[in-house]
């Protein structure tokens, strides 16, 4: 597999409290998979263009908004039991918060709402073992909370919370059981606190 990536971002100060962030990211990978039991070979090259843009507004020097939106993409370099390559990973994020301190800084925070979609997300195959499958689309949102506290000049103090509902976008059929499985359904390994 090869790939790379080539990215500009920048941030323009509209004025003294409105700040605006614009990036563009490109991607390209090729990858050859062998399969030496089977005795094939699989092909794929992909391209993708991800945009980033965020919005900031510093309402005082302890007070500052922003927004942000973000799309990802990721090879998956694996293939499924019929020696097919997966389509890449791709997501799309969205954040908006609120950063804030005090005046000489020694406490500070930050609280974020955040939404997460991707497609093409991979798992292990339950029927043929050893093998991914594509379970197809997954999606997260949730909130998260830090705060920083300095105590003196060698300790910090650090609190950090999140909340996350993660679950299925689609439904899928478990292999297992022969049951659908609902979109909607609570992801597995992924905790809410």
């Amino acid at each position: 597999q090869s790939d790379y990536g080539v990215y500009v971002q920048d941030q323009i100060d509209i004025t003294e409290q409105w700040k605006v962030l614009g990036g563009l990211r490109f991607d390209s990978f090729d990858q050859d998979i062998y399969d030496y039991l089977a005795g094939t070979q699989t092909s794929q090259s992909q391209t993708a263009l991800s945009p980033r843009v965020g919005l900031v507004y510093e309402m005082s020097p302890v007070y500052t908004f922003y927004a942000s939106y973000s799309e990802g993409f990721r090879p998956n370099s694996s293939f499924d039991f019929y020696g097919n390559a997966f389509e890449p990973e791709e997501s799309k994020s969205w954040e908006t918060g609120m950063k804030f301190s005090n005046e000489d800084e020694s406490f500070s925070g930050t609280v974020a709402l955040f939404r997460a979609e991707k497609t093409n997300v991979i798992s292990a195959d339950p029927v043929n073992s050893g093998y991914s499958a594509a379970l197809g689309a997954a999606e997260s949102q949730g909130i998260e909370v830090d705060l920083n506290a300095y105590i003196g000049a060698d300790t910090t103090l650090t609190l950090a919370y999140a909340y996350v509902d993660a679950e299925t976008s689609n439904s899928i059929i478990n292999a297992d059981w022969g049951t659908e499985i609902p979109a909607g359904s609570p992801l597995v390994n992924i905790p809410k606190n």
